[in-house]
């Protein structure tokens, strides 16, 4: 087996072991190595092999009685095996194994070249869709059976999930995170059943029976689930559909000629050489060519015919960025020849688009606004419909600051009505103190005009018990009592002495 030419793109992400790159490469290559050796101890034990049944069927030879001359079934004397022939048998090479991919533990990923579309393209994405297929070459990781992937138990989508993601960056502005194992898992699941397919195709003859079947299992496929495919394709059920099946196949008019290569690959191949992006009627023409450029069928040959007469006419080009994957329209050029799209995918482009995804858009639809790659476009949406959610949530955010100071006047008004309320009750307390103590006063005052009032009749009478120091007394009380009037804003008492 050759060494690798061309190295793995690895991209160091800091986790697992911290081994540096030269390491990684390392063991990438002594994983690789071990595959070369294993690969050529098994090419020497199929060369023992050959050569123990070459001698056993020597052996019988010998000893079956002699042919007559009319024995049609039997080889010419001068037959011989071709050494180009037999060499040819030995160096078949077997499953693809990838085991450099296998041998990384994680702190180096390998980065999965995409296009917008989400379709793996150029010579890694082919080794990564080949790596996928090693997955069923166990059946551990990723078992062939039941025949639907939906009921396949999610743990073995969960394990393949994980050794993918252990190994791969995918874009997460192309695959957002949290579609990646769903993308991942389609991919898997296309994978599985075309292995299915060509695990039928290669052992299920016409005139061979189930028993026989059952008989020998396949190296590369568990006993359990050989048994169990091998009941699934003879039920009756399955023979039926199966019938079908074939009955609309052989109506097919038209077999491509790209072979295993994903339209994908293809176009990316085309966008390539051409230094643009190419349309699905564009593809249609090229795998649907033969070498000599005649169509593969008369009915193929019509069509590009009339793709070619359409794609002349410049309203009908599809414009794109590098990187869109096969552009469409629902009314491009491939359309108009083979009709508009059906429920659930679009024809010639490849795995995974639906028509309700993103298409190109005609030149007759362009003015002076040129069109945006598809990732900006991508980005251009999400942006306004965070913008549309930074509204909503503003509008919320300004009705709940409208109904919280609703509830503030409200209170504030409460608190005011309550404040009021206890200024009147305050003040009505405090005027009915007033008017208590103005009372005391003009009792106080009273009584102290009547004493005036005696004194002076007494003095006037000419009392001689009456002496001057209770007279300045008496004046002293007197004074303190206006001073006390006065204080409390009822002015100053003329205090009008009787008789003197």
């Amino acid at each position: 087996m050759a060494k690798r030419k061309r190295p793995l793109p690895l991209v160091y992400v800091g986790e697992g072991s911290s081994h540096g790159r030269q390491m990684v490469e390392a063991q990438v290559e002594e994983a690789h190595g071990q595959q070369r050796v294993e690969a050529e101890d098994e090419q020497a034990h199929g060369r023992q092999r050959v050569e123990a049944q070459d001698e056993e069927a020597h052996i019988s030879q010998e000893a079956r009685p002699v042919a007559s001359d009319d024995d049609e079934t039997q080889p010419p004397d001068d037959y011989q095996q071709s050494p180009a022939a037999e060499e040819n048998r030995l160096k078949r090479r077997g499953p693809t194994a990838l085991s450099e991919i296998w041998a990384l533990d994680g702190s180096w990923k390998i980065q999965l070249p995409l296009n917008d579309q989400g379709q793996p393209i150029g010579p890694d994405g082919k080794t990564f869709v080949w790596w996928l297929g090693t997955f069923f070459q166990n059946g551990w990781l990723c078992p062939l059976v039941p025949a639907a992937w939906p009921k396949v138990p999610e743990k073995f989508k969960l394990d393949c999930w994980t050794e993918i993601e252990k190994r791969y960056l995918i874009d997460p502005d192309i695959v957002q995170p949290p579609d990646q194992m769903g993308w991942a898992m389609h991919i898997l699941g296309v994978l599985r059943r075309n292995r299915r397919t060509k695990l039928k195709k290669k052992h299920v003859k016409v005139g061979v029976t189930k028993e026989q079947l059952l008989i020998k299992t396949p190296a590369t496929v568990m006993e359990d689930q050989w048994r169990e495919m091998v009941n699934y394709w003879f039920h009756e059920k399955t023979v039926t559909l199966s019938d079908k099946n074939k009955g609309s196949r052989g109506q097919q008019k038209e077999i491509a000629t790209s072979g295993a290569q994903s339209f994908a690959q293809i176009s990316d191949d085309m966008a390539k050489a051409n230094g643009a992006p190419v349309e699905r009627a564009d593809v249609y023409l090229k795998v649907y060519r033969r070498r000599d450029g005649t169509g593969v069928t008369p009915r193929a040959q019509e069509n590009i015919t009339r793709l070619e007469e359409l794609l002349r006419q410049p309203s009908m080009r599809l414009r794109g960025e590098p990187g869109s994957g096969v552009l469409w329209a629902k009314n491009d050029a491939y359309a108009q020849v083979f009709g508009p799209e059906r429920a659930g995918r679009v024809r010639g482009v490849g795995l995974g688009i639906t028509p309700s995804g993103r298409s190109a858009t005609n030149a007759s639809q362009f003015t002076s606004t040129p069109l945006l790659p598809s990732r900006t476009t991508q980005r251009i949406s999400e942006l306004e419909n965070h913008s549309s959610r930074v509204t909503e949530q503003l509008a919320q955010i300004q009705e709940q600051l409208s109904q919280s100071e609703a509830r503030h006047q409200e209170q504030l008004s409460l608190i005011e009505a309550k404040h009021q309320e206890q200024l009147a009750q305050s003040e009505a307390k405090h005027q009915e103190q007033l008017s208590s103590i103005d009372a005391r006063h003009q009792q106080q005052m009273t009584e102290m005009m009547t004493r005036v009032n005696a004194m002076f009749a007494q003095i006037s009478d000419g009392v001689g018990s009456f002496s001057m120091s209770q007279e300045f007394a008496f004046l002293h009380e007197v004074y303190v009592l206006s001073s006390w009037s006065s204080w409390c804003g009822q002015g100053r008492k003329t205090v009008k002495f009787e008789g003197v």
